[in-house]
């Protein structure tokens, strides 16, 4: 099984140039890679992180998390809701793609389709933006998920930078990484994280690369590395991804309402300028306190407003109190939508809520 560590602030490219430092022991750059776009529920990334620890593997796996940020209409108008989703560029050798995506596929029923990655329209207002050529991407999707079939990105794909999970064999020297926690180490996995199939007493017939090639050449452009790319992948397996846009509905999800931050009032401080005359000192000004309206005893809120940056761990934890209050076991909250938005919060101001969850919870 391979270990997993995580860096902050990286793209695929630095990724993929710093490897032979960082993983000595296992970085071979003679061997093919793929990039793929891998598509889960927001509530099971934390699987999808830890993916790795499950997976035998020769080559360092690179996960990229990307969160849209951008012209969010752009994922309305095709039926997306952005919420639902947790977005990560894979970058794996091509020979091992099979066994990292066999088991979602076949117990979970992933399903495969294409996105095209697209550069931001030019009237995005984004300060931080590159013109780049549009390519299509191999998509495995979560199969509540409806399709993706543009992905508007400011910048090319390898220069996307985010929080990357490396996964790499046991006994290579991994630098400058934090470890996270093992699967198997998990409270939460008990329900929704993945096992290792047994193996069959039957050996699977495996499909011929003629006849694998035949099939790929209708999705994929680049036929050259169609044969390396599900090297392993058995017939059922292979029947299993098929995707077909005309046969499949899409599963359109509510709209999620964006929350919007309160407004706080602004005090403006008069600096006080020493050793000037005064002729005449103005009364300071008054500050007006401002009281949010009272909310009736009979509604519930099920959202939580937007903390400042100093308060999301105080949000956090007080949110998982309020859940281990109403007698939540600890493995349900990750379904529940407060214990959702507290994360995201903490996440966006760089803040690791796992060991505090760890904690609370007595795990």
């Amino acid at each position: 099984m391979g270990e997993v560590s995580v860096l902050s602030d990286q793209t695929l490219s630095q990724l993929n140039d710093e490897a032979g430092k960082r993983w000595p022991g296992a970085w071979d750059e003679s061997t093919q890679r793929v990039q793929v776009l891998i598509l889960c529920k927001r509530r099971e990334r934390v699987i999808l992180e830890q993916h790795g620890a499950t997976i035998q593997h020769q080559q360092p796996v690179f996960g990229l998390f990307h969160r849209p940020r951008h012209s969010l209409h752009l994922f309305e108008s095709q039926g997306f809701n952005h919420r639902d989703a947790s977005f990560q560029f894979l970058d794996i050798a091509t020979a091992e793609l099979g066994a990292w995506l066999q088991h979602l596929i076949t117990n979970d029923g992933w399903k495969r389709s294409s996105t095209t990655i697209c550069p931001l329209p030019a009237g995005a207002n984004v300060p931080m933006q590159r013109r780049f050529e549009n390519h299509t991407i191999l998509t495995f999707r979560h199969p509540d998920l409806p399709e993706l079939q543009r992905l508007y990105l400011a910048m090319p794909l390898e220069s996307i930078v985010g929080k990357a999970y490396i996964s790499y064999p046991p006994g290579s020297e991994a630098k400058e990484s934090e470890p996270v926690p093992k699967v198997e180490r998990s409270p939460v996995t008990t329900h929704v994280a993945p096992t290792i199939p047994k193996p069959s007493s039957e050996p699977e017939k495996e499909v011929g690369l003629e006849d694998l090639a035949a099939e790929m050449e209708e999705e994929e452009e680049e036929n050259s590395d169609v044969d390396e790319l599900f090297d392993g992948f058995s017939a059922d397996l292979l029947e299993s991804v098929t995707h077909s846009a005309a046969g499949e509905q899409e599963v359109e999800t509510p709209p999620v309402p964006e929350l919007k931050e309160p407004e706080e009032p602004v005090i403006k401080e008069v600096p006080v300028i020493e050793d000037a005359p005064i002729i005449k000192e103005a009364p300071p000004p008054k500050k007006v306190e401002t009281s949010a309206a009272p909310t009736p005893s009979n509604q519930v809120r099920h959202s939580m407003p937007v903390p400042s940056d100093g308060g999301v761990v105080d949000s956090f934890r007080a949110v998982v109190r309020e859940l281990l209050a109403e007698g939540m076991e600890a493995s349900d909250m990750m379904g529940d939508p407060r214990f959702a938005e507290a994360s995201e919060f903490c996440e966006a101001a760089g803040v690791d809520t796992w060991p505090m969850f760890m904690e609370m919870t007595g795990n």
